[in-house]
């Protein structure tokens, strides 16, 4: 299981004990590969659980970045008007960086803050980012907002 897939699980199960009321914002920080060929997909995938702890279907997503500046950063607007701010950033082994990831989760009644450092007690912990149909359509949404220079709408590929 990759680790934003756990992520995922174990904050949706905190998530249904209702500790923030109604889900309503987002703001991700993930610093969790040097690859920064991860970066698009590693959005595209937090934007997808996003989505998932909103109720909501796939959001209109701006990108800014890039894997030149090793950063990706998104404003992901969802259908119910939730909002979610990403970022996602390529370590530098050199720096001496390890991997991080900063959530803050604000609700209609409260906030959840979670951090967390992937492999700091000497785990492994796969930080490739999840495939699947939502995350993967997030991720064509975010490359072409960051072709394009405008807010791009998610949506699933139509085969055929």
């Amino acid at each position: 299981m990759s680790y934003i897939e756990w992520l995922e699980n174990s904050l949706t199960d905190k998530l249904q004990e209702q500790p923030v009321g109604e889900p309503v914002a987002l703001r991700a920080y993930l610093e969790l590969s040097d690859d920064h060929g991860h970066l698009v997909p590693t959005a595209g995938a937090m934007a997808s659980v996003a989505g998932a702890w909103f109720g909501a279907g796939l959001p209109k997503v701006y990108a800014l970045g890039g894997a030149d500046q090793g950063y990706v950063s998104v404003t992901a607007t969802y259908p119910g008007g939730q909002t979610a701010l990403i970022v996602a950033e390529s370590l530098s082994a050199a720096a001496g960086e390890r991997p991080s990831v900063r959530l803050l989760l604000i609700g209609n009644r409260g906030t959840m803050e979670f951090a967390d450092s992937p492999g700091a007690d000497f785990r492994t912990v796969d930080r490739t980012p999840p495939a699947g149909a939502s995350s993967e359509a997030l991720s064509r949404a975010i490359a072409e907002s960051l072709r394009s220079g405008v807010p791009v709408e998610g949506r699933a590929h139509n085969r055929g």
